[in-house]
């Protein structure tokens, strides 16, 4: 080969009218760095060629996994062996180095790792409440962040699609641009809980009409709770770029939003049954089991990114169009309704335990 070029998507790219491939592609020529690798390459390939003629398996730890690919490592890693629950592949935050000194050390279960090995914070909490077997908490801190909710309050969630090539006017490649939200309000404690809700399902830009329909639920007053509240402050910013006053509204918002997984990502709240995380599908089964994603048909959000672009986008699914949309809608409606669960919770748990002590 005497030239090697790379075309990749030009991230900055803004669509307005037909796609514009000059624009929409980048070319870069990597020859020379191709030539520098070409014999690690050889190598690389003997040596996989070497593992196919084996009749042995080799060292299939996840120590070997790089960052990227430890996650699916994990997952093929669980079929191959039998992975004991509280194992030190339970442990959050992992990577290879880690991973290779308790495999050196012999060491197979969290409660069994040693003071003496380097973890970070959110792992030595973890070990901590995994080896005292309790729930540490910081009630304090916790009182602290409920007391500064300002009712009514708005569990708001958005589900999103993406496009490598922009699908509308004003958009950029892999932009999330919300198609769907959920929210539940609470106007006063103990009040009824009320649900509104926005589903597009047409194959159009969906912000206008999202935006309008949210713009009539959501008051100018009281606290609007999201989980994990970079996501949709990223997407209220960029749909607040349509137009004058749309940036005024979605600035308002952004304003008032506060993050409910704060307790646990902050280590307010640390159960060993979350197993390091903070994600809310880690947090619910814990906090309050009789609500689950695992009864739902679509119950993660790749999922429903996927399904509705195919649904309403590719019109694909015709005969289930309606049974899909309705799941969809069941499955936004669980997240912001398991905020609202949390939320009581967290409350009811402060009630009920003033004098418990902080770790």
């Amino acid at each position: 080969m005497r030239n090697v070029k790379v075309l990749c998507v030009n991230n900055e790219y803004v669509r307005h009218g037909e796609i514009d491939p000059h624009e929409l592609v980048m070319e870069e020529d990597v020859t020379d760095l191709v030539k520098v690798r070409r014999e690690d390459t050889k190598e690389h390939i003997k040596k996989a060629m070497d593992v196919i003629a084996s009749p042995t398996i080799p060292d299939i730890s996840p120590a070997h996994a790089g960052f990227q690919s430890l996650n699916e490592w994990m997952v093929v890693y669980r079929t191959l062996k039998t992975v004991a629950p509280g194992s030190i592949y339970d442990l959050c935050r992992l990577n290879g180095e880690l991973i290779e000194t308790l495999e050196e050390k012999n060491i197979e279960r969290i409660v069994d790792i040693p003071d003496d090995i380097p973890l970070k914070s959110q792992q030595l909490l973890q070990l901590k409440a995994t080896k005292e077997d309790k729930v540490l908490l910081k009630l304090d801190e916790i009182k602290k962040f409920l007391s500064s909710f300002v009712f009514p309050l708005y569990f708001l969630d958005y589900e999103t699609l993406a496009s490598v090539v922009p699908l509308f006017d004003g958009h950029k490649p892999y932009q999330q641009v919300p198609f769907q939200y959920s929210l539940h309000v609470l106007d006063t404690p103990g009040g009824t809980l009320k649900h509104f809700g926005y589903l597009h399902d047409e194959r159009s830009n969906p912000i206008l009409p999202l935006t309008q329909s949210l713009m009539s639920q959501i008051g100018d007053k009281g606290t609007i709770l999201t989980w994990n509240e970079s996501f949709e402050k990223g997407r209220n910013t960029e749909m607040g770029c349509t137009d004058n006053a749309c940036f005024t509204f979605y600035e308002q918002v952004n304003d008032r939003i506060l993050d409910l997984m704060k307790p646990f990502s902050k280590g307010w709240y640390v159960d060993k049954r979350f197993l390091g995380s903070a994600s809310i599908k880690k947090v619910l089964p814990v906090l309050v089991p009789e609500l689950s994603y695992t009864t739902l048909d679509i119950h993660e959000g790749g999922t429903a990114q996927r399904i509705w672009m195919e649904t309403v986008l590719d019109g694909k699914h015709e005969s289930e169009r309606e049974k899909i949309l309705l799941d969809l809608d069941k499955y936004c409606s669980l997240d912001t309704l398991a905020m609202v669960k949390i939320y009581q919770r967290l409350s009811d748990f402060i009630k009920h335990n003033e004098k418990t002590q902080n770790y």
